[in-house]
């Protein structure tokens, strides 16, 4: 677990079949990274994972558009990496927030003499301390505490100096070689994390022995807002849950199993998750005694002024590979197939995931005003068909499915009865009632909705979400009499 994971504004592992040039951002920017020249995918060196990040020194790179979640501004901030160098000789780039050469900040590279060294389009810093030699892999870092930059090899502090450099609002990221494609890294880099809002490190520390962790602080921990004095799980990308009585006997599944936990089949299961991870406690579950718990809603906890976002996760053979969309809308209902589409803009770095997944899901990412994070899995799918159209400047994917339907349930506890909120229209048919409303994250078919007084059995729920808006239509179905 990452206790900082919601500052972490890019993460990646760098991992992959050998030539490959897929490469997956796990944080929850999920920034699409383009290759230049021969970066891709090696097999050949590594830290961790068995692959990483291959450069010949002759204009390879990886680049990403400008963006807020590298506009660090005056603010802290930590950038750090494993690298291994083959050639020296002249400077070689590791990291560029630049759009130009004039910008006041920031290259971070290694120099002709292999030492850290940053500079900020007048001004070198550092060059000094510990140096890296060829065939060797080091931990590298450098962190900003809002007064002074500190760089660190091996967890080494080498160098400090007492600045301030601006990252202004926005910035773009070159890895690998700076701005401009040249001082181009000859060797491999592996396990690249950028942290906005906070200096990890101040003093010399002793470098993790594993992969940086995808994931978030526990969702109900001792002290929480949500269940003081409980620690029940957390909710990550591979996070483990026990299976509760409701799934079978227990046992462990994984973010590749859980969406096919219930007989339902993939899209019912994000209710019967919901009861694992709020509801309920098996016998022997991993995650403590048996218990029951009172179904607790944190959708009150989310702080309004944190970004709310969703993804979609593509399962491959290869494992999750987590992707940007623009949108997505999904049929979730009783006694009938289940229909789930997305829509993958500028699709190119996911083109491989995309051919070889056979599911895919929709995750929903929000901020607690405790500073903890919560992904919540919306809806699943088999994949059904994928279709590529060609727009002015890049590719778009689109990606659906059918599943099985939710299971009915004429007499749902009334612990998991949820309140319409933000109505929009109310329909009212022989066929049944029909709501359009704000979107609910826990509300799933087969449970109980009420408008105002009004309760109903969900029978379907049709969700629209798109950058400009987000709703979902909740239904019930009458049998004519």
């Amino acid at each position: 677990m990452n206790p900082n994971w919601n500052s972490v504004s890019l993460q990646l592992h760098l991992n992959g079949a050998g030539g490959s040039t897929t490469f997956v951002d796990s944080s929850n920017s999920a920034h699409s990274v383009t290759a230049a020249g021969n970066a891709a995918i090696s097999t050949a060196q590594s830290v961790f994972g068995g692959a990483s990040l291959g450069l010949d020194g002759a204009g390879d790179y990886l680049s990403i558009s400008s963006s807020s979640a590298f506009g660090f501004g005056t603010a802290a901030w930590t950038v750090e990496c494993h690298v291994r160098l083959t050639a020296l000789g002249s400077d070689r780039g590791l990291f560029d927030f630049r759009p130009g050469v004039s910008a006041a900040a920031g290259f971070f590279y290694v120099s002709s003499t292999g030492r850290l060294a940053y500079y900020d389009g007048s001004t070198v810093r550092g060059d000094a301390g510990t140096a890296l030699s060829t065939g060797a892999w080091y931990h590298v870092a450098f962190s900003y505490d809002g007064a002074s930059m500190r760089a660190f090899v091996n967890g080494e502090l080498v160098w400090s100096a007492a600045f301030t450099p601006n990252f202004s609002t926005a910035r773009p990221l070159v890895i690998g070689a700076n701005f401009a494609g040249t001082a181009a890294l000859a060797g491999h880099i592996d396990e690249i994390r950028v942290t906005k809002g906070v200096a990890l490190y101040t003093a010399a520390f002793t470098p993790s022995t594993e992969a940086f962790p995808d994931g978030y602080q526990a969702l109900v921990s001792v002290g929480s807002v949500l269940q003081p004095a409980a620690i029940v799980g957390m909710i990550v990308p591979r996070a483990l849950v026990a299976a509760p009585a409701v799934l079978g006997a227990p046992r462990l599944l994984s973010t590749l199993n859980w969406a096919r936990a219930s007989a339902a089949g993939p899209l019912g299961a994000p209710y019967l998750m919901a009861r694992a991870l709020f509801t309920r406690l098996s016998v022997g579950s991993p995650l403590g005694a048996a218990a029951a718990l009172a179904f607790h809603d944190f959708t009150g906890q989310i702080d309004p002024g944190a970004p709310l976002r969703y993804v979609m996760d593509l399962t491959t053979p290869d494992g999750l590979v987590r992707a940007p969309i623009s949108s997505w809308q999904a049929t979730l209902q009783t006694g009938r197939s289940s229909y789930l589409q997305c829509v993958i803009p500028a699709c190119e770095p996911y083109l491989d995931a995309i051919n070889a997944a056979t599911a895919f899901t929709i995750n929903r990412i929000a901020g607690l005003v405790d500073g903890s994070s919560i992904e919540y899995q919306m809806a699943t799918s088999p994949v059904g068909t994928k279709s590529l159209s060609q727009g002015t400047s890049n590719w778009t994917a689109v990606v659906d499915g059918y599943a099985d339907a939710t299971p009915e349930d004429d007499d749902p506890p009334e612990a998991y009865n949820r309140t319409l909120q933000d109505v929009r229209t109310i329909s009212t048919q022989a066929s049944g009632l029909r709501v359009r409303c704000g979107v609910d994250w826990l509300l799933r078919p087969a449970m109980r909705a009420l408008l105002g007084d009004t309760p109903f059995i969900v029978s379907y729920i049709n969700y629209y979400v798109t950058n400009g808006d987000q709703y979902m239509d909740v239904g019930e179905r009458v049998e004519p009499v």
